[in-house]
């Protein structure tokens, strides 16, 4: 059993592939004329359940590295990404991208200041120009943005 246990990741990609499928199908799928809300979740869900088959075809457990400590900062930074969307509504994208993006590339990752500054502020502009403004995609202006009347929430 210990020695196909590196097949467990592949098995939970499957599941969660298959779970978001369904959950995407009850959306409603739509047409590709007229696509439902559905759609590109169920898409998506696909390649996720492709992956999960690659995967579990092809994955060795040479693959993998030795879990040590240093392997418990992929939890914190999904714990990390937990907290950004729970003040996502209260700050703003531009700045919970920020802090965001400061706790992983200083705390996690051990890059200087002011690298860190500059490449939290870039990612987080980016983030907004690119969903915010191309994508037109509507973001909580949080209690900052409803203060400053800024539409962005910084």
């Amino acid at each position: 059993m210990r020695q196909h246990a590196y097949r467990f990741g592949a098995l939970a990609i499957l599941a969660l592939g298959a779970a978001a499928a369904l959950g995407a199908v009850q959306l409603g799928l739509g047409g590709l004329s007229a696509p439902g809300s559905g759609l590109w979740p169920f898409i998506t869900a696909l390649v996720i359940i492709f992956c999960g088959l690659v995967l579990v075809a092809e994955d060795t457990p040479d693959d993998y590295e030795e879990w040590t400590r240093r392997s418990g900062k992929v939890g914190l930074a999904f714990v990390a990404l937990g907290v950004f969307i729970v003040i996502l509504p209260i700050l703003g994208v531009i700045l919970s991208a920020v802090l965001l993006l400061t706790f992983w590339i200083h705390f996690l990752s051990r890059e200087p200041w002011p690298l860190t500054v500059v490449l939290a502020v870039l990612g987080a502009v980016g983030l907004y120009l690119v969903f915010g403004q191309f994508l037109d995609v509507q973001f909580p202006i949080g209690v900052i943005g409803q203060q400053t009347g800024m539409e962005f929430g910084l």
